[in-house]
């Protein structure tokens, strides 16, 4: 919802306000991921394997939709009058329909889920490493 708690008038509105937000979340991506990368930012095993179970779910749910809208692009048969007609273009223009339909959004959104995965399994690798080095070092200097 967007306007103080105000549905937006149309799907296309509430689709174009989705797409806007996946815009934001990217960027915040690009900082954990770049946290990630300076070793600032690390997981357990444990954390990163509960994440990515649940991230992976909400990965695959995405493109169930995704396969579902490409499915949906079919006649909906509302009727043979300019209403059924009229309904039926709208929803699937909604559904499955090019650049204004909820298809590109559920696009983007499994590729950020993907970027999370990703992400995420990165930051686990770098606690599983920063382990192993301390493990080395301990070996090294005879503490273990």
């Amino acid at each position: 919802m967007t306007n103080g708690g105000v549905p937006p008038a149309t799907p296309g509105a509430a689709i174009t306000a989705a797409g806007a937000g996946l815009q934001g979340v990217s960027t915040q991506l690009g900082s954990v991921a770049q946290a990630v990368a300076s070793g600032s930012l690390t997981l357990s095993q444990d954390a990163a394997s509960a994440l990515l179970g649940t991230i992976g779910q909400l990965h695959d749910q995405a493109n169930d939709l995704i396969s579902l809208a490409d499915t949906i692009d079919q006649p909906l048969h509302f009727g043979h009058n300019w209403v059924g007609v009229a309904m039926d273009s709208q929803l699937r223009a909604v559904a499955a329909g090019k650049d204004s339909s909820i298809r590109p959004v559920l696009v983007e959104f499994a590729s950020l889920l993907g970027e999370v995965e990703a992400t995420i399994a990165r930051a686990a690798n770098l606690t599983v490493s920063n382990d192993e080095q301390q493990r080395q070092l301990l070996i090294n200097t005879g503490g273990a």
